[in-house]
Formats: structure tokens, sequence, C-alpha cells
């Protein structure tokens, strides 16, 4: 059996139907799981997903959840859960030989055949975001971009399950129960930086060095986009196996990502169709109604702060007018005094 799942909350779901659809495609012989990390919500309609299982992340378990909606925002509660959902399938499906995480704004375009035979002779893949250095200039991202947010990108994980492997996201879900922050100062980016360690920690992890895999646009400097045949090409002969379209926004399509300068999409070549057929299939999948749908667990998260908020402020007006009364009492009391003598 052959797993391959990702996390969202509904806000994404349009992101995850392309994901799914692509996969599936490409790959009949994988089951499809979207992790939701949400609550189901009236205002969507879930049939277009009736192909795929979908699981509510209340559902499997996660180790200090009630802690984590509290303290995560939308991004770090994602990313957080990984681990979770990865153990969950392990127990669900002890038959399952190849368990694969996909971001959910990725997008298949060939046969998953060469993971699954790393995995054989590995516990895990890991992809960095670049293989060969980039220049040196004030233009982002930069190398230096990746030591603050992790050498490897997370969008996509892979294992193969056995000890080692669950060994490994057991610690890794450890450390995301209560530092999965998105605060790159204090030495925290989410889900990433931890597994920097991974391939020293742990047997048999693997550093992917496929230019076809997690082609985004951090790495766009070593892999040029073509068009051939009817595929898509990695500098011309290596087959695009998936893209991650990280950080792409519909209602701005011609922009790649916010997080870049380095590159600009050029009417008509290959990578500009590539991000226009992705954009038309986010609309198609119903992207501008989804975005906006409030995830549940944000919501209550918003509601706890407000109150949170509401307390601090009275107890700072408590005790400005104690210090206020502690001031001025004994001067009231000393004139009191004098006016009596």
């Amino acid at each position: 059996m052959k797993i391959a799942f990702t996390v969202c909350s509904n806000n994404y779901l349009s992101q995850a139907k392309v994901l799914g659809d692509s996969l599936t495609t490409n790959n009949p012989d994988y089951k499809f799981i979207i992790g939701l990390c949400d609550k189901r919500n009236d205002a969507v309609d879930y049939s277009p997903f009736d192909t795929f299982e979908i699981i509510e992340v209340e559902n499997i378990g996660v180790e200090n959840f009630d802690w984590m909606i509290y303290n995560y925002n939308i991004i770090e509660l994602n990313t957080a859960v990984k681990p979770s959902f990865f153990l969950h399938f392990i127990n669900t499906y002890p038959e399952a030989e190849t368990i694969i995480y996909f971001d959910p704004d990725i997008k298949i375009f060939d046969k998953l055949t060469s993971i699954e035979n790393d995995l054989k002779g590995h516990s895990a893949i890991l992809t960095p975001h670049i293989l060969t250095p980039l220049d040196i200039d004030d233009k982002i991202p930069g190398e230096n971009v990746f030591l603050n947010y992790g050498i490897y990108n997370l969008g996509f994980f892979a294992i193969r399950p056995c000890d080692e492997s669950i060994k490994l996201l057991k610690w890794w879900q450890n450390k995301l129960k209560t530092k999965c922050f998105d605060r790159a100062c204090d030495g925290f980016f989410v889900d990433q930086l931890p597994m920097n360690y991974a391939p020293l920690f742990f047997e048999n992890v693997q550093i992917s060095s496929n230019l076809g895999y997690n082609v985004a646009y951090w790495n766009f400097h070593e892999r040029e986009i073509s068009f051939q045949q009817g595929k898509y090409y990695i500098n011309k002969d290596i087959p695009l196996t998936f893209f991650h379209f990280s950080s792409f926004k519909p209602n701005m399509p011609l922009e790649i990502s916010k997080h870049q300068n380095r590159y600009q999409l050029t009417e008509g070549s290959d990578l500009y169709i590539l991000y226009k057929e992705y954009f038309e299939a986010l609309i198609e999948y119903k992207y501008l109604e989804l975005i906006t749908v409030p995830c549940h667990y944000v919501v209550l998260r918003n509601q706890y702060l407000e109150t949170r908020q509401k307390e601090w402020e009275k107890k700072r007006r408590a005790e400005r007018y104690t210090v206020k009364n502690f001031f001025y009492f004994p001067i009231w009391a000393i004139k009191k005094i004098i006016s009596n003598l």
C-alpha cells in the first residue's frame, strides 16, 4: 500500500484538490488523504473530494493539541501536526510500504517510482532547498535565508515505515509539541529547523539530489523548466516529478512569490504556462470562495487572545488605580491631621 497526504485548513482545499488530482492521475495506485487541520464547515462543499479521504485533526490524538490551538498561529499549527499524521497512518495502515507528505500547494507531474525505489534502501528522504551555490548579490533569496529557515524544504517528506523512521517521527513530533514557532530570530522556524539534524541523528536518511523533486522559486537558478513532447522537464532531460508553488497567490498571478525578487514570469515561456495552468485550476476549484473560509482553530485562538487582552487591560487599570491611591492617600492623611491641630 502507498499513501500520500497533505495537511491544510478549509481555506487551502482548492490547492489540496489540485494536488490530489495530479497525484492520482499520475499514480493511481496511491491512496490520497487530506489531513484537515480544521473542522468541517457548512460553507464548504466537500463533494469534489469524494474520491479522497478527509481526516479531521482532532480525530488522530495529537499530543498537546489543546495547548497548540491557543499558542500557534494557523501556519504553525498546520506544520506542527505533520509527524502526528505520519504516525497515525503507520498505526492505521500497517501494510503501508510508502508514506509521503506533500504541501497542499504542490502539483505532481510524473510517477513517484524513483521516490519508492530510493526508499527501499532508506528510512526517509529529504530535499534540500538548493543543491548548487547562489550568486553573491543583494537579491532574495540568498544562501543565508536557508540557514535561518532550514537547509531542507519540508513541503515534501517521504518515509518507509520502519523502526528508524518511527524514531525520527517521534523525535520530530516531540520537538513540535511546544517549539513549532515562526520565530527565526529565536532559532525556530515551524517544522523545518529540527530536520537539519535528521541526517546526523538517524540512520539511512537520504538527502536527495534529484533535480525533478520539489522544484520552486528558491532553486530556479539551477533548474530550467521546459515543455517537450507533452511533458515538463528540468534542464531539458530530467522529468519534472513535482513542482512546489510556494507562496503563489492567484490574485497576483504574475508574481511568483513575495519572498523573492530574482525571477519574473515572461509571458509565453514554459514557466509562465506552468503557473498559468495552476492558476486556472485553482480558480476552477473555487479558490476565491474557499480562501475566505475561517479556520475553526484560528477563531478559537482569536477569541482566547481577545479575552486575555481584556483581562490584561482590566488588571492594568486596577494596578494603576491602586498605585495612584498609594501615593495620594498619605498626603490626604497628613492634611487632615494638620487641619485638626
